[in-house]
C-alpha cells in the first residue's frame, strides 16, 4: 500500500480492516447456517450487516465528514476496494491526512 494515502494518513485504515473482518465472519456464520439452522443464519446476516453499517457510518473524512465508503460503493464501478485503500486525499475536500483536522 502507498504509505501517504489518506485512509493511513487519517487513521481509518484499522477501521476498515476491522470491520472487513466482522463481514467475513457474519458470511461464515451464515454459509454455516445452511448445515447448522436458520439462528446461524440470522446470526451471519446480522452480524454482517453490523460490520457493513459500521463501514458505512464510521470511515469518513475527518475535516468534512464525507464518507468515503459510501463514496466510493456508489461509484458503482469495480475495484472499488482498491480506490478506497488508495486514494490520495478527499475527493470532497482535498484533505490529504496532513492538514489539522
Amino acid at each position: 500500500m502507498h504509505p501517504n494515502t489518506v485512509m493511513k494518513a487519517s487513521g481509518q485504515l484499522g477501521k476498515f480492516f476491522m470491520a472487513t473482518a466482522v463481514i467475513w465472519v457474519g458470511l461464515i456464520f451464515a454459509i454455516l447456517g445452511i448445515f447448522k439452522g436458520i439462528y446461524y443464519i440470522i446470526f451471519g446476516l446480522l452480524f454482517g450487516l453490523l460490520g457493513f453499517a459500521y463501514c458505512c457510518l464510521a470511515i469518513r473524512c475527518p475535516n468534512c465528514g464525507q464518507r468515503w465508503y459510501l463514496q466510493v460503493l456508489k461509484e458503482n464501478k469495480f475495484g472499488w476496494v482498491k480506490r478506497l485503500l488508495y486514494q490520495l486525499e478527499c475527493q470532497s475536500c482535498g484533505y490529504g491526512g496532513t492538514d489539522a483536522a
